[in-house]
């Protein structure tokens, strides 16, 4: 049953990733030439995978905000930056389950990448 529930999740995570990669390839956030994918913003998760539920986004340009969503698209944390400062935003995700989760970092500038981030 867990060999099922494990590839049940996995089945989810690929679809929700190719659903998650359109959507950021059609943001503002991309330039797009022939077959080269090119982002104009980046940011870093850390650590992952995360063993504490809690951890940092961290990027050169200042984030506005952070949205966790979980495999079936839903979004179950959100953290919006108050300090405009660019450099690890702090991320506190209690009681959440195990398993894959997409990350949309949204900059000031309404720039939008998404990240996937490991719960243990």
């Amino acid at each position: 049953m867990k060999k099922i529930y494990l590839t049940f999740i996995t089945v989810l995570t690929a679809i929700l990733m190719f659903s998650l990669q359109g959507y950021s390839q059609t943001s503002n956030n991309a330039v797009r030439d022939n077959s080269t994918f090119q982002v104009d913003f980046d940011a870093l998760i850390y650590p992952n995978p995360v063993t504490d539920n809690n951890f940092y986004v961290k990027s050169d340009n200042v984030i506005k905000k952070v949205e966790v969503i979980n495999v079936i698209g839903q979004i179950v944390k959100t953290v919006n930056n108050e300090t405009n400062l660019p450099y690890n935003i702090f991320v506190q995700f209690n009681g959440c389950e195990p398993g894959m989760y997409m990350v949309r970092i949204t900059s000031a500038d309404n720039k939008k990448i998404i990240k996937k981030v490991l719960i243990k």
